[in-house]
Parts: C-alpha cells; sequence; structure tokens
C-alpha cells in the first residue's frame, strides 16, 4: 500500500475505534448521571445536590480514562512511523536513490508529542463541557432526558473534533516527512525542483483554497512556501480535516508549466481552435485538468465578466484564460479624436488591410491576470495566442495589487494609445505611412507589455500557429 492510502485506512479505523470510545464514555457518564439526586425524573436542586455536581469533575475525568480515549489518540499517532517508512522507501524509488539518509525523528517525535497533547486537550475540554451541562441542569432542575440529550450532543462534538484533529495531524505529519527529506537531497534549490499538490481529489465539501491548489495542481518552491504561508489563494493554516499535501515530483519545470504538451494545453488549443475566427469575443476558462469551468461570448471588442465570476473559477481550480481578439481587417483613415478610456474613435472610414491585425492584450487583460494571481492569460487570434505568464516568483495579488499600482499601469496603457508617448521609432514609421495608427498603436502596447512583464516576472511572447 502507497503511505496516502494507508494513512487513509489509518484514519477509518481511528473513526471506527471513535465510535466504540463515545459509546463506553457514553455509559460511564450515564451511570454518573442515574447517581444524581432526582424526583420522577426531574434533577432536584438541593444543596446536597449541587454540591455533588461540583465535585462531579473526578469522575467524569476517570470515564474519559477508562473509555481509551487516551489509549487510541496515542495508538494512532504512534501509527505515524509506519508512513513515514512508507514515503521513505517511496522516495527512494521516485528520485532513483538506494539511500537518502536517515530522517531526522526528533521534530517528527515532538510533533507527535504535541498532537497527543491537543488530542488531551480536546478530551478535556469534553468533560468540562459535559460538567457544566451537569452542574447547569441540577441548578435549574431540569428533567433527565434533557441532560442525556446534552450528553449526546457533547460526546457528538468530541467525536467530531477528534477525527478531524486526527486526519489534521497526519497530513501535517506527512508533509513534515516529505520536507525533511527535500531539505536532505537539496530538493527546492533548483529551478527544476517541482511540488505537487496531491492527491488530485477533491469533494464538495473540500477547502476553496484546495479545490484551487489542486487545479493548479503543481507549484515551484516558492510558490509552496506563499501557499503555506497562506497565500496563492487567501487562507489560513492549518487547514482543518485536509488530506492534501506537497510531495515531491521528479517533473522539470517545462513539464509542468508548459514545456511539455499537457492534457491542459491540447485543450486549450482546441477551445482556441474554436474561436479564433468569431467575429465576437469568447471569454473561456479552464482548470488544470484542460476542463472547461466557465464560457462566455461577447461584443466586438469587450466580454463582460464579474468579479464574482473570476472568484468562483478561482475555486473551481482556475488555471488558463484564453479568449479572441477579433483581428482587425480594415483601418480608418482620417482625423480621429481620443475617448477618456485612451481608445481612438475616427470621422471617417474605411481601409482593407492586405494583412489582418492582430490587437495583443488590453490594459484589462493584464490588470485581471495581475490582481486574480491568473496563472495563464492569453488572447488568440487566426495565426496564434498572445500569451502573459506566470513564471517563477512571478509577482502577483497582493504583491502588486493595489489602487496606486494598477492605476499607474492604467496610465500606462492610456499613454500607449497616444502618439504623443509613442518611441521615436514608432512615432517615425506612423508619420511616414509606413505603419497605420492601429499598427503604431498596437506595436506601443506591445512594448509596454514587455516592459511591465520584466517588472513582475512574467512570460510575455506571441505563439504562433505551426
Amino acid at each position: 500500500m502507497s503511505m496516502f492510502s494507508t494513512m487513509e485506512a489509518q484514519t477509518a479505523q481511528f473513526e471506527l475505534d471513535m465510535a466504540k470510545v463515545v459509546k463506553r464514555l457514553e455509559r460511564q457518564v450515564q451511570k454518573i448521571i442515574d447517581g444524581l439526586q432526582s424526583v420522577n425524573g426531574t434533577l432536584t436542586t438541593s444543596a446536597s445536590a449541587l454540591n455533588d455536581a461540583l465535585n462531579i469533575s473526578k469522575d467524569l475525568a476517570e470515564a474519559l480514562k477508562d473509555s481509551g480515549y487516551y489509549e487510541l489518540a496515542e495508538k494512532t499517532l504512534k501509527q505515524n512511523t509506519k508512513l513515514m517508512n512508507l514515503r521513505h522507501d517511496e522516495l527512494k524509488t521516485l528520485l532513483g536513490r538506494e539511500r537518502l539518509g536517515k530522517i531526522d525523528t526528533t521534530t517528527l517525535n515532538a510533533l507527535n508529542k504535541m498532537n497527543f497533547q491537543g488530542m488531551s486537550g480536546l478530551g478535556e475540554s469534553s468533560i468540562i463541557r459535559i460538567r457544566e451541562a451537569i452542574f447547569n441542569s441540577v441548578n435549574l432542575g431540569l428533567p433527565l432526558t434533557q441532560l442525556r440529550d446534552e450528553l449526546m450532543n457533547s460526546t457528538g462534538i468530541l467525536k467530531h473534533h477528534a477525527e478531524t484533529y486526527i486526519r489534521t495531524a497526519k497530513r501535517e505529519f506527512s508533509q513534515r516527512v516529505e520536507d525533511n527529506v527535500a531539505e536532505k537531497v537539496g530538493f527546492g534549490e533548483d529551478k527544476d525542483d517541482i511540488w505537487e499538490y496531491s492527491p488530485s481529489i477533491t469533494q464538495s465539501n473540500s477547502h476553496k483554497e484546495c479545490i484551487w491548489a489542486v487545479g493548479k495542481r503543481y507549484f515551484t518552491n516558492a510558490q509552496k512556501n506563499e501557499f503555506n504561508s497562506g497565500g496563492g489563494y487567501s487562507h489560513s493554516e492549518p487547514r482543518w480535516n485536509c488530506v492534501h499535501r506537497f510531495t515531491i515530483t521528479n517533473m522539470t519545470y517545462d513539464e509542468a508549466f508548459g514545456g511539455e504538451e499537457t492534457s491542459l494545453m491540447k485543450e486549450t488549443i482546441k477551445a482556441e481552435n474554436g474561436i479564433r475566427n468569431l467575429t465576437n469575443e469568447k471569454f473561456i476558462a479552464l482548470d488544470g485538468n484542460g476542463k472547461i469551468i466557465f464560457n462566455k461570448l461577447g461584443d466586438i471588442d469587450r466580454v463582460g465578466i464579474s468579479n464574482l465570476d473570476i472568484l468562483d473559477m478561482k475555486q473551481n481550480g482556475l488555471q488558463v484564460i484564453t479568449h479572441n481578439h477579433p483581428p482587425i481587417t480594415h483601418i480608418l483613415k482620417g482625423e480621429y479624436k481620443y475617448r477618456k478610456s485612451g481608445k481612438q474613435y475616427w470621422k471617417e472610414s474605411n481601409v482593407k488591410l492586405d494583412n489582418p491585425l492582430h490587437p495583443t492584450f488590453s490594459s484589462k487583460d493584464i490588470e485581471l491576470a495581475l490582481q486574480y494571481d491568473i496563472p495563464e492569460i492569453r488572447a488568440t487570434s487566426p495565426d496564434g495566442a498572445f500569451i502573459f505568464k506566470q513564471k517563477q516568483n512571478a509577482l502577483s495579488g497582493g504583491k502588486v495589487w493595489n489602487k496606486k499600482a494598477m492605476g499607474k499601469i492604467n496610465e500606462r496603457f492610456s499613454n500607449a494609445y497616444s502618439e504623443y508617448y509613442w518611441d521615436k521609432d514608432i512615432l517615425d514609421k506612423f508619420n511616414s505611412g509606413v505603419w497605420s495608427v492601429e499598427e503604431a498603436t498596437n506595436e506601443s502596447i506591445n512594448r509596454l507589455i514587455r516592459t511591465i512583464s520584466k517588472e513582475t516576472n512574467w512570460d510575455y511572447y506571441f505563439e504562433k500557429i505551426i
């Protein structure tokens, strides 16, 4: 069995054993409740009855101990040693090494000890909850049946919290083993050291950040560290009841992020083949497996996408956004002016171009990628696609997104539409008639995006259809 399947089996067995522990605890506490002073099924509120309720803590603590709760917690955490040995052997095979060196068990043993203390704390909290329920019931003279309901509720909470804690503890332990081996072999120091967020399964109640990370799937060491610090997809740690962890892979950076044709790449190209020649823009979003998770047809020059749409896509594993920019087949000759948005309009038209012009990204495209930490955004046309894609340690999200920074980017895009800010060689070609205003503007924007890509450590290039 693999380390992961063994971990799942251990957790499932704990849940079965925990059900037995809870039944024993309920029987023990029921005996204590039966000993309380009552009349016709209702607790009495005499001074002696209240005194009995106040002095019940020791009996409840003994009941928890006799239920086998502490023994089960200790046994289950000790089973982590098997997980450690299994994963150690798996990694030797994966990395092609006969030996990986001895795992440093000091930290792992300390983690087990800390988690046992956490489990003990859950048990003690449950006893406090039961004691308070008993005292309040005696103080108010409640029916015994109502107190029994409180008991069942308290033990149910203990079972749920204990199962959540054990699952989380085992995931943290397995991650520490992975990180320990990585440190020993120097994994994570090279660009081609790639982590996988695994296993590649999610459920309806999975954490939103896990759905996102499973969709992204592969992470550089820097991206892994950022995620574990609550970044990438904003969240808090620890991820309670989560089974996912970062595992070492033998993939290269290019294999993980596009050097080799993956199912995501195939499905992206397939989707783009269906929209390249449309006269209206169409927006398509895909997850890490190449599944289309959102698509929408818009107008000739825009598609309306809301912030909620983007957040919903990210929760469903958004990895690539692509959309078509209908080619410019005609240019408009004559006097033109500028709108406040920076886009030009003309008084008269219209001359057909021998070679259609394919627009690159708009300011909204770049803003979308940077603000929402989109791994890859594409603008496709009949003969290829412009690509704006995260590199290792790319800046995005909170690192670059604020009103001041994006305001400057929008201002720079607006300037790129104006002859006043064009580079001299662009202006010369425009004034001499070599380039139309659209051609000159497109090149000006191309240069701006190349500059922004260098500033934020993103890739920007045109991928031609062969």
